[in-house]
């Protein structure tokens, strides 16, 4: 009678132990260009391989994929631009073309859906994919463009000076200092591998900058102001959620409209330069405000 308590008591403890694993399947939210994708039935799951899949209907569905399925071999082809990828469920490798590549998770089949990893479906698909562990959302940008290199020319701190001498920002006052003029129709421009500037837009309110960032971190915003540097919009320590996002800068700071500053005319605002360190050299880029119209 003993033996049979300790079975059964290990037996709940195996159990208790496996229902986490479980319990983490189904929690998972996936957002396609910052839109949250609704899956009716089944849901993106996280394998023993720590891997996310999702139905394969999501691939035609949110990823524009033209999607096959052959029940004879279990197997999956997907056409997108001109490629056909193949999976095929239990095995560990892929085709694309004619390229076979070896896989770190297989597809599956769960609840009479067929289940495709995530990330390499949508690498192959031309997208960037994110995963934000702690928040167990997983973010996909499709559609981006090309990017241009960061083509700068030499910088003088004096040539974009503070508004009111403030010090120069750091290491601008250095030779190897560059910097670049573009329109926002020039974007996406590449400052370093770890910051891209994707697009720009401006409305009364606020400068929407498309942006890339390693560390999650906003880049920091000046507004070109009578040819000096103004408005400060720094905002390293606002950590975003996917590593691609749209960051909304505020035209009118709560610390000026706190001081009583004269409010922002957007008119009168020349550009606005965004700029970083790479490999610990000065790099600026200055973005022609589209809705300019000329100083007084």
């Amino acid at each position: 009678m003993k033996k049979k308590r300790v079975v059964i008591l290990l037996l709940g403890v195996m159990l208790g132990l496996a229902l986490p694993v479980l319990a983490i399947t189904s929690d998972v939210r996936v957002y396609v260009d910052e839109v949250e994708v609704v899956f009716p039935d089944q849901k993106p799951l996280i394998n023993a391989d720590n891997r996310t899949l999702v139905p394969l209907r999501f691939v035609s569905q949110a990823l524009g994929g033209k999607v096959e399925w052959f029940k004879e071999t279990k197997t999956v082809e997907i056409k997108h631009a001109g490629e056909t990828i193949l999976l095929t469920v239990g095995e560990r490798f892929a085709r694309k073309g004619q390229e076979k590549i070896t896989l770190d998770t297989t597809a599956t089949i769960r609840g009479n859906r067929t289940m495709v990893p995530l990330r390499y479906v949508s690498e192959c698909l031309g997208a960037h994919v994110y995963w934000n562990g702690t928040k167990r959302k997983v973010f996909i940008t499709t559609k981006l463009s090309p990017v241009n290199e960061f083509v700068g020319l030499p910088f003088k701190s004096s040539d974009l000076p503070f508004k009111g001498g403030s010090r120069p920002l750091e290491r601008s006052d250095l030779p190897s200092a560059r910097i670049q003029y573009v329109k926002a129709s020039e974007l996406p421009v590449k400052l370093k591998d770890s910051r891209i500037i994707y697009n720009l837009t401006v409305d009364e309110k606020y400068v929407y900058v498309k942006q890339y960032s390693k560390d999650r971190s906003p880049i920091a915003l000046y507004m070109v102001e009578n040819g000096q540097l103004n408005r400060n919009r720094c905002y390293y320590s606002d950590l975003q959620e996917s590593t691609i996002f749209i960051y909304k800068y505020p035209v009118q700071s709560r610390l000026e409209q706190a001081t009583g500053d004269k409010p922002v005319e957007l008119s009168k605002i020349e550009g606005f330069t965004l700029h970083t360190l790479s490999d610990g050299n000065f790099r600026m880029l200055v973005i022609e405000n589209p809705l300019y119209q000329g100083g007084e």
